[in-house]
């Protein structure tokens, strides 16, 4: 029987194997992220999911830190773990960890996060605008 519902939802296209469309980065929500982590949200979106040469993006996921409104970094963690958060390490009020992409408007959300932004590889930093002499 369940071999026979199995064959039959896939008949239909109930199994696909394609990723939900994602919504856009919420208004508010970026308002306590960092305009890189937006930006890097909303390439995912449209499907860019290249690695990324400067943040450190691995399956799906990216390195954050996230910064507690009332400086309790563990329990920051907590909340942030219920949205996705791994390998996650506080100190105070910082919180480090990887974060899914597509977790990034509902944590940037929470009520604990005062501010969330990526993690830039030790050897690369971020580009910036160029200089008027």
């Amino acid at each position: 029987m369940t071999r026979l519902l199995l064959c039959a939802a896939l008949a239909v296209g109930a199994c696909s194997t394609s990723a939900p469309t994602l919504a856009p980065f919420p208004e508010a929500a970026a308002a306590k992220t960092a305009p890189d982590l937006v930006a890097l949200y909303e390439a995912y979106r449209a499907g860019d999911v290249s690695a990324s040469p400067v943040y450190q993006v691995i399956d799906g996921t990216v390195l954050i830190e996230a910064t507690a409104t009332d400086g309790d970094g563990e329990g920051l963690a907590e909340a942030l773990g219920r949205v996705g958060l791994t390998d996650a390490s506080s100190y105070g009020p910082v919180v480090n960890g990887r974060l899914p992409i597509d977790s990034l408007p509902t944590a940037a959300a929470l009520d604990e996060l005062r501010y969330l932004r990526s993690v830039v590889r030790p050897d690369r930093t971020p580009p910036t605008p160029p200089q008027r002499l």
